[in-house]
């Protein structure tokens, strides 16, 4: 729930932003990389097999970094033999949203902090399955929000060039904080994929359960 109105040129693609559901999940229950750290639900299993969530992911402070649910739920599968992760669009909460994360400056800074955070998990568990939901994203999803957005200008709705020009700058923001994050890693010397990645032990063959959120 926004504590006002969702900015017109705020996109529906980019909900993840604020932590909520965004346009190009599944519209039934379906597997996925990795549920919504808002709302989520694992078995006990899922951690006996995969360990606990890596220090130094997800928010430090003020710092909107993320996630963690992402590098966790990629080892759970690695873990546990014909695991899935299933989204669950009825499973739903209230999630509030503070106003200031209706504006540029968050958008901004939420976007710059998913690309650093893309990055370690890239490091830790492999560029294969640390972007794979990423590139249908970019290719599939936001090219048709791009589209809508200039269409429903050229009809008359102004904050279609808005919501256009945001994901656009989205993606190059988010763009640009990952390649930044691969930067520092490689100067730092960071270590990856660290062996508890490839842990050996097994589970139940069904995984946790993430469920929607609605902003």
């Amino acid at each position: 729930m926004w504590a006002g109105a969702r900015p017109a040129w705020f996109p529906e693609e980019f909900l993840w932003v604020v932590g909520a559901s965004y346009r190009g999940l599944p519209q039934h229950v379906a597997p996925v990389r990795n549920p919504i750290g808002a709302n989520m639900a694992f078995r006990r299993a899922a951690f006996v097999a995969a360990g606990p969530f890596t220090d130094g992911l997800g928010r430090i402070g003020r710092i909107p970094l993320g996630c963690e649910e992402t590098e966790f739920s990629i080892r759970v599968r690695r873990a546990v033999p014909g695991a899935e992760v299933l989204y669950v669009p009825a499973a739903e909460v209230m999630h509030h949203v503070a106003c200031d994360r209706g504006t540029w400056r968050y958008f901004a800074s939420r976007c710059w902090a998913e690309g650093l955070s893309k990055a370690i998990v890239a490091r830790l568990v492999g560029r294969g399955d640390g972007l794979s939901s990423e590139r249908s994203y970019v290719t599939r999803t936001l090219p048709h929000g791009m589209a809508a957005g200039i269409a429903a200008a050229a009809h008359g709705d102004v904050s279609g060039l808005g919501r256009a020009a945001a994901l656009t700058a989205g993606v190059a923001i988010t763009t640009a904080g990952y390649l930044k994050g691969r930067l520092t890693a490689r100067q730092s010397g960071l270590p990856s994929v660290p062996t508890s990645v490839t842990g050996e032990e097994s589970g139940p063959e069904s995984g946790p359960l993430p469920t929607a959120v609605r902003s």
